[in-house]
């Protein structure tokens, strides 16, 4: 399986044990949700930074690496936000109120939307590349 294919399925999955996360939020086993979510997304993150972002910084077309250094930055930027209502939820010890919930579903859309571009942007960017 190449690169590309790997990030979209971790992407459906990502997607899927997000929404259950928010779903069953307040239910038992949200914190192992959380940490399982976590630890894939982490994961996630690395195989980007460390297969996607460095090939795409080495093109030779301008356009190109302003476009990775956009994605990059924005992405950093976006796991951070997400880092911190993570260990705001542990630190909650799992118990939120509507405020966080709705912070939560805020990140839950930014994710999407971000998903989105990356498959629709920066993949097709990634695989041009590499054919050229």
């Amino acid at each position: 399986m190449g690169l590309i294919t790997e990030l979209q399925e971790e992407h459906k999955e990502l997607l899927k044990l997000f929404n259950e996360f928010v779903v069953k939020i307040d239910d038992d086993g949200s914190i192992e949700r959380l940490q399982n979510l976590k630890r894939i997304l982490v994961l996630h993150l690395e195989k980007e930074d460390e297969g996607l972002y460095p090939i795409l910084s080495k093109s030779d077309v301008g356009e190109v690496k302003g476009i990775c250094a956009q994605f990059n930055e924005s992405m950093r930027k976006l796991s951070e936000k997400v880092m911190g209502i993570f260990i705001e939820f542990e630190n909650k010890k799992g118990k939120v109120d509507d405020s966080f919930k709705e912070r939560l579903i805020e990140i839950g859309t930014s994710l999407k939307g971000r998903i989105i571009i990356e498959e629709y942007t920066l993949f097709p960017l990634y695989e041009k590349f590499l054919t050229v």
